[in-house]
């Protein structure tokens, strides 16, 4: 998070690349409100955010999740890894 908050603070907008390993009942309440507070503190700065997760739950959830947010978000299966890194890195939308 900091690093994240860093990176904010330096450039104004953040392209992120998420990859998920495990499933989403691993998740704790704690990590998916630490990942909602990053989303809303810095609203306005996301660019672009690429999820690389199998998970249909994951799925679903960003579509809604980029139907509410500025930016874009799009989920890539982990067999499409590269291609996900590659959509993540492309220039920010400045």
């Amino acid at each position: 998070m900091p690093k994240v908050t860093d990176f904010i603070d330096r450039h104004d907008k953040i392209n992120y690349l998420l990859v998920l390993n495990t499933d989403v009942s691993n998740f704790t309440t704690g990590a998916w409100l630490q990942d909602a507070w990053l989303g809303i503190k810095d609203l306005a700065k996301w660019n672009r955010a690429a999820i690389v997760s199998d998970s249909d739950t994951i799925k679903n959830i960003t579509k809604v999740f980029t139907k509410v947010m500025p930016g874009e978000f799009n989920v890539f299966e982990h067999a499409r890894y590269n291609e996900a890194v590659q959509w993540a890195s492309e220039q920010l939308d400045l």
